[in-house]
């Protein structure tokens, strides 16, 4: 690959991963209001981490490709991201307990129990926990910044249209070694040699037994 064509795929990768995230945290948004979860039920606060630790995926430092530049946006939109990031790193991808406080609450990130006489105490944890204004809100900049992601991540599938493979079949962008193939197959892929990455075992779903058919 020639550097220019490097760089495209690198940019390719970024758009591609920030177009998925997009639509992964827009139908978790409906999912909730369409279903209208409240905060007392048991997946309110799973749903919501998994809305802002997937909105800053493609935001982050991602090695070897680095992150999603924000060039693109408007002002209000960079500010709004901004914001979503800060809310992601001290609440939700990480605890930083002494981040932020409300005057009504005192610090956001609480451990408290409950003690009652002669009774075990219970426990509990809370939060940040959006309310439905902001998560419709959100929904709303998520369309906004959907056709920057989507109109320049097809202006550089065009550019590196002319290298598709010429066979049919699944292949892997080329975002980590640039004297091989813009696209690699699957084999390819398990050969790379990659500098200082770390070796995951990743344990295989057992495979699926056939159904027996009832006679």
């Amino acid at each position: 690959m020639t550097d220019r064509e490097f760089d495209d795929a690198k940019e390719l990768w970024k758009l591609t991963y920030a177009h998925n995230s997009i639509e992964q945290v827009g139908n978790t948004i409906v999912f909730i209001l369409k279903n209208n979860i409240r905060r007392n039920h048991r997946l309110f606060n799973p749903l919501i981490t998994a809305i802002y630790t997937t909105y800053g995926r493609p935001f982050s430092n991602n090695r070897p490709v680095g992150k999603l530049d924000l060039e693109l946006f408007s002002d209000a939109q960079t500010a709004f991201h901004k914001r979503l990031i800060q809310l992601r790193d001290q609440f939700f991808a990480h605890t930083d307990v002494g981040a932020n406080k409300s005057k009504a609450h005192g610090p956001l990130l609480q451990v408290a129990y409950t003690f009652r006489a002669n009774q075990a105490p219970a426990e509990f944890t809370n939060a940040i926990q959006p309310q439905r204004g902001h998560l419709r809100l959100l929904l709303s900049y998520l369309n906004s910044i959907r056709p920057i992601i989507d109109g320049r991540r097809s202006l550089k599938w065009h550019r590196l249209a002319a290298h598709r493979p010429m066979a049919n079949g699944e292949f892997i962008l080329n975002v980590y070694d640039k004297t091989k193939h813009l696209w690699l197959t699957k084999e390819e892929a398990k050969r790379l040699s990659i500098p200082n990455a770390t070796e995951l075992h990743v344990v295989d779903p057992p495979k699926r037994r056939p159904i027996k058919q009832r006679k």
